[in-house]
């Protein structure tokens, strides 16, 4: 009975060679990114139903509510699946490397969407994090000048404008000097399209 006894110490000693593996093989794909999200929003279950997909758009950047009538059945005909069943896991696949609108979503959105599948946080809030994570390196605001350094990253002419600046703070009551705090930020993102859009580009660069 005690012969087994070193098999968690062996299987130990795999973990930090499986890290080294996982960092030679680089980014992962994007089908193995798909084959992830699936297992995230499939939760144990052999297909992608409505009520699954509509759980996964409420977590998706820039989107609030459920599908619309029409555009589930739609999706469904077009990856060729059931509208009552759902996508299988191949089909759902499938659909993330076809030419649809949803899958031209750039690879490193849809990690930043299953981070936030896999951590139970909404899509911006992983984002903020993520944020501070780079920018604010232990700080509880990030200010003007290291959003400008994002602001730079993704490909944004010059500074951010003072004036843009200033009406932002004081939309969500923060201090231009002092400049967001996590939860600002957070909200910034959520309700400001214009600026989500940036944030996240120049993040993805950063990282």
């Amino acid at each position: 009975p005690a012969a087994p006894a070193p098999a968690p110490a062996a299987a130990a000693a795999d973990e930090p060679k499986a890290a080294a593996e996982e960092e030679e093989k680089g980014p992962m794909t994007r089908e193995a990114i798909a084959s992830d999200l699936f297992a995230e929003i499939a939760k144990g279950a052999t297909h992608v139903d409505k009520a699954a997909w509509n759980r996964f758009v409420k977590a998706m950047p820039g989107e609030e509510d459920e599908m619309p009538d029409g555009a589930w059945e739609g999706m469904c005909s077009e990856g060729g699946a059931s509208p009552a069943e759902g996508f299988s896991k191949s089909a759902f696949v499938k659909l993330w490397m076809s030419e649809d609108a949803v899958a031209r979503m750039p690879d490193e959105v849809l990690t930043l969407l299953l981070s936030a599948l896999k951590q139970g946080l909404p899509f911006w809030e992983v984002v903020a994090n993520d944020v501070f994570a780079v920018l604010a390196k232990g700080a509880t605001h990030v200010d003007k000048a290291a959003m400008g350094r994002l602001w730079k990253a993704a490909g944004e002419e010059g500074e951010i404008p003072d004036g843009e600046w200033e009406a932002m703070c004081s939309e969500y009551g923060a201090s231009p000097a002092e400049g967001l705090s996590k939860p600002a930020l957070f909200k910034v993102m959520k309700e400001d399209r214009g600026m989500c859009e940036w944030v996240w580009k120049g993040l993805i660069e950063l990282k």
